[in-house]
């Protein structure tokens, strides 16, 4: 039987410093995504981890993507000779003839888990996908990385609170929270149902779980026929927040495509990138074909900005997709991230700020124009960005004086996607015919 990877491995390869020193090329041969090791490493900088975490975390993650079968002891002196790491792969074959004897057979590395994880985990089991680690946690929703058993492929599961997505409508304001969460669930599953485009993330399929796991799909085939599944919530006085147990312990499940990274990730560590004319051209134009698509199907996104503009690295080529659909700005600020990078700002338009009800696909336009303005421009802090989009909201173009000076060739398309007037934006059609 192979010998899988377990804790006394990573004791081992601690003895190695020049594996300890090229840790970040031993995570690239191991597979391991970009977007992993930007968390990892900002871990590591501020303190948060130690180099037995991250040699830790790299075998896991390796196991998690390859399996107990394939990623064996003798797999991983393979890929460490590969890299040229030979006193690493050395100690690790010594350590192997030394407890070949005395230990018949070794566990391997657990993936812990908390509570919370676990409920999500045995809810996924049942749909036969594995949790391989939670990748982000925002307000009212969780985005897992998972493992298919039927075909193999890895995706990433968003599982949404609906106690708490109207708990924070409600609260936020929206008139009829129960209304607008009908709206976003029947986006959702628009999206899944549309053909794919190479620019917008893929969504496989989307399910509820807990307790009004039946009546929610349900309602959902039938929305004109049936009452509404949650009765107290909407004869509740509008200045009462009412969330019933029921609310609170259901779920809604979204299948996506698992990408590598997103924009405001991938400009933290390529900062050289901020400014280059081609870099942003052909981020842009991704962009722009993605929610065209999205737009002739009638859909508003109306939530773009960095952390939702995801990509896939594959060499020197950046595939660009739109994710992250049906949340809306009438919610301000309801899916935080944790960290307080850019991405987590608001990139929205003067009509959404503001609240209009009426606002048209001209509003993701404004919220692209603010996108490109940060790929063409290094700003020193996230405040210094914080004011800046809000005096462009505003009407107020200085950076975009600056902009013309520095590029001039985008000055003007840029321009005209930040107008305050939403009909005089371009479409997503006419604003690629510009570039």
């Amino acid at each position: 039987m192979a010998e899988p990877v377990n804790l006394e491995h990573i004791k081992v390869l601690l003895q190695d410093t020049t594996f300890l020193n090229e840790w970040k090329q031993v995570s690239d041969a191991l597979g391991i995504p970009a977007r992993d090791l930007f968390s990892m490493n900002s871990k590591l900088n501020s303190g948060n981890a130690t180099m037995y975490d991250v040699i830790q975390w790299m075998l896991e993650t390796w196991r998690g993507r390859n399996g107990n079968e394939v990623a064996t002891v003798a797999k991983l002196i393979s890929v460490l000779e590969s890299e040229d790491l030979r006193n690493a792969a050395d100690l690790l074959k010594d350590f192997s003839k030394r407890s070949a004897a005395s230990t018949p057979q070794t566990r391997p590395i657990p993936i812990e888990m908390s509570t919370q994880d676990n409920a999500a985990s045995e809810g996924m089991q049942q749909r036969n996908l594995v949790v391989l680690e939670r990748l982000d946690q925002g307000t009212f929703s969780e985005v897992f990385k998972v493992r298919s058993i039927f075909d193999n492929k890895e995706y990433a599961i968003k599982r949404i609170s609906v106690g708490q997505f109207l708990l924070l409508t409600k609260t936020s304001g929206a008139a009829d929270a129960f209304e607008f969460f009908s709206k976003f669930m029947r986006e959702v599953l628009v999206m899944a149902k549309l053909p794919e485009h190479p620019n917008i993330v893929a969504y496989r399929e989307a399910w509820f779980e807990g307790t009004l796991q039946q009546t929610l799909t349900e309602w959902l085939r039938r929305p004109e026929s049936m009452p509404p599944p949650t009765p107290v919530l909407k004869d509740a006085p509008k200045r009462q927040i009412v969330v019933t147990e029921a609310e609170k312990n259901t779920f809604m499940c979204i299948k996506m495509e698992l990408m590598d990274t997103n924009l405001s990730q991938w400009y933290e560590l390529h900062p050289d990138r901020i400014g280059d004319f081609e870099t942003t051209k052909t981020i842009t134009k991704q962009i722009l074909c993605g929610l065209a698509s999205i737009h002739g199907r009638k859909i508003i996104h109306r939530d773009l900005k960095p952390n939702n503009i995801l990509l896939n690295l594959r060499g020197n080529e950046i595939i660009v997709k739109i994710g992250d659909f049906g949340l809306s700005r009438e919610m301000p600020a309801v899916d935080t991230s944790l960290t307080m990078q850019v991405g987590g700002r608001s990139f929205s338009s003067p009509e959404m700020e503001r609240g209009d009800d009426d606002y048209t696909f001209k509003t993701d336009i404004f919220s692209v124009g603010l996108i490109v303005l940060v790929t063409l421009h290094s700003f020193a802090t996230a405040k210094e960005v914080e004011r800046t989009l809000d005096d462009v909201r505003r009407g107020e173009h200085g950076i975009l004086d600056r902009i013309e000076a520095t590029h001039q060739r985008q000055y003007g398309l840029l321009r005209a996607m930040l107008s305050r007037k939403p009909d005089q934006r371009p479409t997503a059609e006419e604003a690629l015919k510009s570039l």
